[in-house]
């Protein structure tokens, strides 16, 4: 290395790259099952947190926030005690990218004339319950 320091910068490069890698897909695996705070007591905890944090949106936000709170839940992004204040990052998120999930609803018509709507052109082996 001595001999070639542009090789060991190359070297130590690498290595720290590998080892952020590796530190990476070690934190991903831990992240598989859902965070303890949704498995104790059923989840009870968690929703109430998440739900009386939310209680003063309106209702028609209300609902898609809890579920973006329960996923970060559920990711170990946030935890039950930091649910009450940063819930107006949730929400934030929710109004910049309201249609992350789709941007059609099942019930708008696919086209303008014939009525068929995008439900109408599911198949069983579509739906989560087939």
């Amino acid at each position: 290395m001595r001999a070639n320091p542009n090789l060991g910068t190359r070297l130590r490069n690498l290595s720290d790259k590998n080892a952020f890698a590796k530190r990476s897909a070690t934190q991903r695996a831990r992240r598989r099952f859902a965070a303890a705070s949704l498995t104790r007591n059923e989840g009870e905890d968690a929703y109430e947190a998440v739900r009386q944090a939310t209680a003063h949106l309106s209702k028609y936000e209300r609902g898609d926030v809890m579920s973006r709170m329960f996923v970060a839940i559920a990711e170990g992004r946030l935890r039950l005690s930091d649910a009450r204040a940063r819930v107006d990052e949730f929400l934030a998120d929710q109004r910049h990218r309201p249609r992350v999930y789709g941007d059609y609803s099942l019930n708008s018509p696919v086209g303008d004339e014939d009525g068929v709507t995008w439900l109408d052109t599911k198949t069983d082996a579509d739906r989560l319950w087939a």
